[in-house]
């Protein structure tokens, strides 16, 4: 009847709950630390730490081109401490601080899929020492970066009015 219904969507609801929690916890210092310094289960896990977020980008960009058509999505890499290396980040020490950006640049080539990089203009002193986060210097470098970037990305009909007569 109608409650054995409800009892198999318990059941699947309890088994997908189950199924995608996490069974370990990957730090960020994972992603910066070459395979010799990981266990098996460590390199597995961040392994697939990258493959879904290459699945997941790539999900994003389908359904985006599908509701706004090609050349509509890219990527803003933001940079936190780890990038720079920086007293208080997660990285363990003698990392390859560029290691992640890296690693997502290499997905957003293999997919098709602009980068904005927004450490070509941050710098460490434009960091917080106290949280890791932006001064308004670094928000204003990031704002004038991605302006620029739209700005020849975004063809000049697409961003004018449509009450504004074309030459």
């Amino acid at each position: 009847g109608e409650s054995s219904g409800f009892v198999i969507v318990a059941l699947l609801q309890r088994w997908w709950a189950e199924l995608l929690q996490p069974k370990e916890t990957l730090s960020i210092a994972t992603f910066f630390q070459p395979d010799s310094e990981l266990g098996a289960q460590e390199r597995a896990a961040r392994d697939n730490a990258w493959k879904v977020n290459r699945l997941l980008l790539a999900d994003i960009r389908d359904k985006v081109q599908a509701a706004l058509g090609p050349g509509r999505f890219a990527i803003l890499l933001v940079p936190g401490q780890e990038s720079y290396g920086m007293e208080g980040s997660k990285a363990p020490r003698g990392s390859n601080p560029a290691t992640v950006a890296e690693g997502v640049l290499a997905q957003l080539k293999e997919l098709s899929i602009p980068a904005i990089d927004a450490r070509e203009v941050i710098r460490p002193e434009d960091f917080w020492q106290q949280d890791g986060h932006w001064r308004p210097s670094g928000h204003a470098k990031v704002g004038r970066m991605v302006a620029a970037w739209l700005a020849k990305a975004v063809p000049a009909a697409a961003t004018r009015p449509a009450s504004t007569p074309q030459p």
